[in-house]
């Protein structure tokens, strides 16, 4: 079974600030939760292996380079 982390366990991974901008980033890179922890105020969950792909492979950035015809 795979280890599952909240937003806010996984901002300090993603190096950012807080819990609501690391379910902002996720998003962005199209990683879903996967659940909700217990009780009333329970984060959405996230498979640490989703996450840690998101860390390894960022979304690149710019143009891509001209092809030689």
């Amino acid at each position: 079974m795979s280890e599952l982390i909240t937003a806010t366990e996984a901002a300090p991974l993603l190096g950012v600030a807080s819990g609501r901008v690391a379910r902002q980033t996720l998003a962005r890179r199209g990683i879903r939760p996967v659940g909700r922890a217990p009780g009333r105020g329970g984060e959405s969950l996230y498979r640490r292996a989703d996450v840690e792909h998101a860390i390894a492979h960022p979304p690149r950035r710019g143009r891509p380079p001209k092809r030689a015809s």
